[in-house]
Formats: structure tokens, sequence, C-alpha cells
């Protein structure tokens, strides 16, 4: 590895550390206060506290295989397999923050996502008839329960309320970056798609999917493989941090969260000596 990383053992060590201490201040500052609060039932709360109780949750297993990154390469494709899950509901956050003009906006957008699902679920039951052997009337009363218990977006005669969204997290991308004015928004979108991206070829089989497993086990692609690591640290930090902005009224201690994303940068690959 590069001379920076002499002592990566010690390096993954502190760089796991600092990480933990943001997740154990996050719990507590943040999902604390929601939960006191029940500040989780309006639709936009709920959308956001499910994205932030995920992300944590895969944020802290995932710092397990941080810890042991140079240790442990056997754990570095399951690492970045984790990352590519939480960049992408990072990115379906983000353009439901920068997307809608207004609430009304948004609520509608959060429906046609969460029914986009529903759809999803509907379309594989056809394929699951045949592979779980089910009768017709069988498969049609799948249907019709799901469907039933969704009223929201069901009609009685099981036609859909709303139209769904349809569309790829690329396409979602490039409409957030033609729109969004905001440079630290547009940054953090720019790297969690670049990143993502990088990751997709790992996560699906394909002509690359040999070079890419056996990457990790290559001494000379270590400090490249540890940049990208920490470019996915940065903007999971930084995007968490911005969520729990979308609670302006409760008592969340902002200046501590930001200190402690501060922490984690300072551990920057090529400029701490490790």
């Amino acid at each position: 590895m590069n001379n920076e990383f002499a002592n990566p053992e010690k390096y993954f060590k502190e760089f796991s550390s600092r990480i933990l201490t943001f997740i154990a201040n996050y719990r507590s500052e943040v999902l604390g206060h929601i939960y006191s609060d029940d500040r989780f039932n309006k639709e936009d709360e709920k959308f956001f506290f499910t994205i932030v109780l995920k992300t944590l949750n895969t944020f802290e297993t995932a710092n397990i295989f941080i810890r042991n990154f140079d240790s442990s390469r056997d754990f570095q494709i399951s690492l970045y397999i984790l990352i590519r899950a939480i960049l992408n509901d990072i990115l379906i956050a983000e353009y439901v923050i920068v997307q809608p003009e207004n609430d009304e906006e948004r609520i509608k957008l959060i429906n046609q996502i969460n029914f986009d699902h529903l759809k999803h679920i509907i379309s594989t039951l056809k394929v699951e008839k045949e592979a779980r052997k089910l009768t017709e009337s069988e498969y049609q009363k799948e249907i019709r329960d799901l469907k039933n218990s969704f009223e929201k977006y069901f009609n009685e005669d099981g036609t859909d309320k709303i139209i769904p969204l349809r569309t790829s997290v690329q396409n979602l991308v490039k409409s957030m970056l033609e729109k969004s004015n905001d440079e630290r928004s547009h940054k953090l979108i720019s790297a969690a798609y670049i990143l993502y991206n990088s990751f997709s070829k790992l996560e699906h089989y394909g002509e690359l999917s040999f070079a890419l497993v056996n990457i990790v086990y290559h001494d000379s692609k270590q400090q490249r493989l540890t940049n990208e690591l920490f470019n996915s640290v940065k903007v999971i930090v930084a995007a968490l941090n911005n969520y729990c902005k979308l609670w302006d009224d409760l008592k969340i201690n902002y200046e501590k969260l930001n200190n402690l994303e501060i922490e984690i940068l300072k551990m920057l690959p090529n400029q701490n000596g490790h």
C-alpha cells in the first residue's frame, strides 16, 4: 500500500471509531427526539424517518467491515454492496427534497414512490404464481388482498387511484442535477451517484464482475479503494446531517453532529499520515 498507509490497522480502527461515535450520537440526538415526540406519523416525516433508520442501521453494520477493511479484505465486497444500498436510498431521498416545489407536491411524490413499490410487488406475483404453484383463484385473491390493504392507492374495483412515478435512479439524478441551484446539494448528489454507479457494477453480475471481485486482493488498488470508501462515508454522514434538519422544530444539537462530521472528515486518507 501507499506509504501514507504504513499502519492501516491504526487508520481503520480510528476511522471506524469516529463513525461509531457519530452513529451513537445521531441515535440519541435525532432518533431519540423523533421517537419521544412521535414525529413519524405524517407522510413526509414517515418517509424520511424510514430512510434515516434504514441508513443508520445499515451504516452501523457496514462499520464492522470498515473496522476490518484491510485486515479482512474478504469483507470489502460485502461492504461496497451495503454502501450501494445506502447510496440508492440517499439519491431517492434527495429527489424528494430537491424536486417538489412545496409540501403538497412532496407528499404527492412520496405517495408515487410508495405506489411504485406496491405495483412492483404485484408484478412479481405473476411469476410467484408459477413458483408457488398457485391456482388462478389463489393468485387473484392475493392481489385483491394486497390492494384492499392499501385503499389509499387503489379504488374498490382494483384500479389505480394515482399515477406511478415509474422512473430509474439515473433519470432521477439527471432531473435533480438539472434543477438543483444549491452547490452543496449538487455536490452531494453528484458524489453519491458516481459512487452508486461504481458499486452497481459490482452488485450486478456481468463482464466486469471477475475483475471487480478480485481487485480487493491487489495491494496496488487499496489506496483507490480506501479513497472510495472515505468518499462514501463522507456522503452518508452529510446526507444524515441533512435529513435531521427536516425536523426543524426538534431540539437537536446540530452543532454537535456537525463537529462529529468534521472529525470524520479529518480522516481523509491522503492527509492523515497513516
